[in-house]
């Protein structure tokens, strides 16, 4: 009995979605290049390096774009 009904119900699932109507997706509009008010650019950068008085090194990232230190003097060893 269980498998007689297991096929019946797969049997009105299959015809319940193949009578179903199909709706088209909306076609989608044009993107006018007037629109687009710039470009969008990744942030340059440069890391500065230096060796203090008592010989340790220490790095800084400094941004290009934004003309400002990122981080303070991080000590490499």
């Amino acid at each position: 009995m269980g498998k007689k009904f297991f096929i019946s119900c797969l049997a009105a699932l299959i015809l319940t979605f193949s009578i179903a109507p199909v709706s088209a997706a909306p076609s989608p509009t044009p993107v006018s290049t007037t629109e687009v008010a710039g470009t969008a650019r990744a942030e340059e950068t440069r890391w500065y390096f230096r060796t203090t008085s008592d010989g340790k090194n220490q790095m800084r990232l400094w941004s290009i774009t934004y003309s400002r230190w990122l981080t303070d003097w991080i000590t490499i060893n």
